[in-house]
């Protein structure tokens, strides 16, 4: 660097960027070896949606330590410009942008991923679409899936609760896609704010799952039916291990190859005459079902809501 001949303390007026030479800085610089990307697996940076403001920051700058001790923080940085297609270094760089994005994508679940890379469930297309997304896009995406809705006004906040509300399995092709919907409108909701008792959500999620995994579906109830009042023991962590359970029982079967449902030897009852809607305490939402309040009532009769 070409030295000032002005003996001065006064830095009033700073060097030119280019005497500096940062003039090229982007997140090509200072790169490790590509052999670094397998070290990444060794830390845990789970992200669990949803989440409020302060885990995410708090997820974030774990994210971003653990990336700064390997030298790719700037990767996921979207101020700190791309480097150019004809720099030398431009196919290492590509190469660990893509790794950082893996490893991102290793500390979340397979809805979150897909949400942001393209909104399917397919995991193929999931997978394709991976392999294709640096790693400053991925976090953009992560903080846009949080972070990036206005304030809803009442009206809003009120399709929302009716969207939830008449949710079906008949709304998507497959088991996985209506998984999937009820998990956006679940994160959704609480991006709002919106006060949606989780035992409605997984009532809602086990009834469009019934006729094709009724074993799953079985085994989910019984964890219910072992609460005292279910209605009210059901958490948000519940609904969650619901879906983690779901994942777990879709990787089983396709290890195994098989494609029956063969979790539990219970089924579902659904010869009941009667289908009852656990969200018939709400005077403006009336499907005209009869509340069931009784203690002793089974708990698949409750989540029985065609």
């Amino acid at each position: 660097m070409a030295m000032s001949n002005e003996h001065t303390r006064d830095w009033s007026v700073l060097f030119e960027t280019e005497v500096l030479g940062y003039s090229n800085f982007d997140q090509a610089c200072g790169l490790p070896a590509v052999s670094t990307l397998p070290n990444l697996y060794q830390f845990d940076a789970r992200l669990h949606f949803p989440i409020e403001y302060e885990g995410f920051q708090e997820w974030y700058g774990l994210v971003h330590q653990i990336l700064k001790h390997h030298s790719l923080h700037n990767l996921i940085d979207r101020s700190v410009l791309r480097p150019f297609r004809d720099d030398e270094d431009a196919p290492k760089w590509q190469v660990l942008s893509l790794g950082v994005t893996r490893w991102l994508a290793w500390n979340m679940a397979p809805e979150e991923v897909a949400e942001i890379v393209d909104g399917r469930i397919d995991e193929q297309n999931t997978r394709l679409a991976l392999e294709l997304t640096l790693a400053d896009d991925f976090m953009d995406g992560i903080k846009k899936l949080m972070f990036d809705e206005e304030s809803p006004d009442l009206e809003t906040c009120t399709n929302l609760l009716f969207r939830i509300m008449n949710t079906k399995r008949s709304d998507v092709e497959t088991l996985p896609q209506f998984v999937h919907l009820v998990w956006k409108l679940y994160c959704k909701a609480h991006r709002y704010s919106l006060n949606v008792h989780p035992f409605i959500l997984l009532s809602i999620l086990l009834n469009g799952m019934k006729s094709e995994v009724p074993g799953f579906v079985a085994n989910q109830l019984e964890i219910m039916d072992r609460m005292i009042n279910p209605t009210y023991g059901v958490t948000d962590k519940h609904f969650q291990d619901a879906l983690t359970a779901y994942r777990a029982y879709r990787q089983a079967q396709d290890t195994s190859g098989d494609d029956s449902d063969n979790s539990s030897d219970q089924e579902m009852d659904v010869s009941s005459e009667e289908d009852v809607d656990p969200d018939d305490d709400d005077d403006d939402v009336d499907a005209g079902n009869e509340e069931v309040t009784h203690p002793d009532t089974s708990i698949a009769e409750v989540v029985e809501i065609d």
